[in-house]
């Protein structure tokens, strides 16, 4: 065990890494919905394939890179990555529940705007971190400017017909955030590859099983529909996750889960460019919000961990 002091470089490069992962999330919608236009399937369908395409590639991944040692994994370690897999995989489902009862922009905004302000509250109550203003001040920005990118304006009202929806969505953002806590508890005791690979392999399953009981699993795709599983396998999981991960190593759970709305902002972004939905000027002065939030809680993190001292722990 070697201790060395964490460089303001490392710090700004585990943000960076997980802004990036939260940027090819938002290129998941998209990707999604020109599945969807081309045949009719189920959505629960691409999510296991989603998964269960990603899988096997983390697994030759993971012995490439870490060899033998990439499934030597402590007990407690492997526990929390399969509870991180379950928490992801009943994330998914619940949002696909929600989908038609409430449509997807409800169900993306509450989702999304769930899971930061969850995270933030079960690191506090749990004491895994600090909540500080700057933090505070930042969530209040990045959920204003979430709200008004996905395009809902103060003042809407959600009607009778989609309050299940709603409370699903809320149920997913609650069980994401749970995710992101079990990625960060790990974070520092197991290589990236090795937290996906085996929450990915424990969500296929339990998808897997899900789809076989309800009859959700689908196979009979187009060319371009097994090329768009493919992308969504490869780059919003296996190499989106592979950088969140990868910067969860030195971003905390709190700011990571902000972070990640930039995959509304994605989404709403490439909806406007391949799919012509309109861009509102409420639209872009949240977008600037989002931003902004995330410049301050970069400079706030560095500033604060700059010279904090860690333990790197070699095996």
């Amino acid at each position: 065990m070697e201790r060395m002091t964490q460089p303001r470089q490392s710090q700004l490069r585990g943000f960076g890494l997980v802004a990036l992962g939260g940027t090819l999330w938002g290129t998941i919608g998209p990707a999604t919905q020109a599945i969807f236009s081309g045949s009719a399937v189920a959505p629960l369908s691409v999510s296991f394939f989603r998964v269960a395409i990603a899988t096997p590639i983390l697994l030759v991944a993971c012995a490439w890179l870490l060899g033998a040692n990439g499934f030597r994994i402590g007990r407690r370690d492997l526990l929390i990555m399969m509870l991180s897999g379950i928490l992801t995989g009943l994330s998914q489902t619940t949002y696909l529940v929600a989908i038609p009862l409430a449509g997807v922009t409800i169900s993306t905004l509450v989702g999304v705007c769930t899971a930061p302000v969850s995270v933030a509250l079960f690191s506090v109550i749990f004491k895994f971190e600090p909540f500080n203003r700057t933090v505070m001040i930042a969530l209040a920005f990045a959920l204003i400017g979430t709200v008004l990118v996905v395009g809902i304006e103060p003042g809407t009202t959600i009607s009778s017909d989609v309050v299940l929806g709603v409370l699903l969505s809320v149920v997913c953002g609650l069980l994401y955030a749970g995710a992101i806590v079990c990625g960060r508890l790990v974070a520092n005791r197991a290589h990236s590859i090795q937290v996906n690979t085996v929450a990915f392999a424990t969500s296929a399953v339990m998808l897997l099983v899900i789809g076989g009981l309800t009859g959700g699993l689908k196979t009979d795709y187009p060319v371009e529909g097994w090329l768009l599983l493919v992308y969504l396998a490869v780059v919003p999981t296996v190499l989106g996750y592979g950088f969140f991960v990868a910067g969860m190593k030195t971003t905390s759970a709190t700011i990571a889960g902000i972070i990640t709305l930039l995959e509304p902002l994605t989404a709403a972004i490439l909806a406007a460019a391949f799919f012509h939905e309109r861009l509102t000027l409420l639209a872009l002065v949240g977008a600037v919000l989002l931003l902004g939030a995330i410049l301050v809680l970069a400079r706030d993190s560095s500033r604060e961990k700059g010279g904090e001292e860690v333990v790197v722990q070699h095996s």
